[in-house]
């Protein structure tokens, strides 16, 4: 990857099949590229009249944190690293969860080339991210998760519902972004597990008990990629608070790695090829242990 890709999107290549997205984790609005500042154009600050989908240029702002958090407590339990892409680009200039038409400027007279080149960025590599998971393990579910942010319970209606700061929506166009799993065992397997998880350790920090709930259809990545065979792409819209809070952030993030190994290790039939998981326990503990030594030291 080149210098200037390098200060577009933070990429860390993985040994599982388990790719951590998050598109709109970014902040930067300038580049350099040698002695060169590259501003590309913004976006517009209102919803084009001819928009297709929900229109938004706020970053999501915690989820590259988060996504690293993720990451992070998954090679804690296996001593293997997941692959990431992280944008460091903001949303104002491209959003890379849309189609290209949509994820840029939409004047045609503004100069818009560099907005297609940072948004050919992080879909190139994701692709490539894809296709080297496949070469490791040829014929195996890829699981693709794209971590997202929102600020009410229903983003489609702007309806806030309680507790939306520490509610987790849940995007699969009904299923339809799976390839080798039923959104209902997904749920069971996956969802309802990390809910619990969430709702033992919230509490034991002081906020309330979650939600995790399948509202979103899901963005153009996870329907996107979900075309190419095997691969499983899952939106993860998480609230303010599980986000933006540096300690629910990373409760919330050791929560949803351990569950996601926790369900690739049940779901795995063949376990002489991939025990993933090394008997560790979570991080959570740990984390716990911080909490209750900080309590008694006041």
């Amino acid at each position: 990857m080149s210098k200037l890709n390098e200060k577009l999107v933070i990429t860390s290549d993985g040994e599982l099949p388990i790719i951590l997205s998050s598109p709109h984790g970014g902040n930067r609005l300038t580049f350099k590229s040698g002695q060169k500042t590259i501003k590309p154009a913004l976006r517009p600050a209102k919803q084009p009249k001819d928009y297709s989908t929900s229109y938004n240029i706020t970053p999501d702002s915690g989820t590259n944190y988060l996504t690293q958090q993720i990451a992070n407590e998954i090679k804690h339990l296996t001593g293997l690293k997941p692959y990431q892409i992280k944008s460091q680009f903001n949303r104002k200039i491209v959003d890379a969860n849309r189609e290209l038409k949509e994820a840029i400027p939409y004047d045609s007279e503004i100069d818009t080339s560099w907005n297609k080149k940072i948004y050919q960025v992080y879909h190139q590599t994701l692709s490539d991210m894809i296709k080297d998971v496949k070469k490791q393990f040829p014929g195996k579910p890829i699981w693709l998760f794209d971590i997202h942010g929102h600020d009410t319970d229903h983003p489609q209606t702007r309806v806030k519902q309680s507790p939306p700061e520490i509610t987790i929506l849940i995007g699969t166009a009904g299923g339809e972004t799976l390839n080798d799993i039923s959104l209902k065992k997904l749920k069971k397997q996956l969802f309802d597990p990390l809910k619990k998880r969430l709702s033992v350790w919230l509490p034991k920090f002081d906020l309330g008990f979650p939600e995790v709930k399948q509202k979103l259809s899901g963005g153009y990545i996870v329907r996107h990629y979900s075309t190419v065979p095997h691969v499983n792409a899952i939106q993860l819209e998480y609230g303010p608070k599980l986000r933006v809070n540096k300690t629910y952030r990373k409760i919330a993030g050791l929560a949803t790695g351990e569950a996601i190994m926790t369900f690739l290790d049940t779901l795995d039939d063949d376990k002489t090829e991939h025990a993933w998981t090394t008997g560790k326990k979570s991080s959570l503990e740990k984390l716990l242990k911080r909490k209750d030594k900080k309590k008694r030291t006041v």
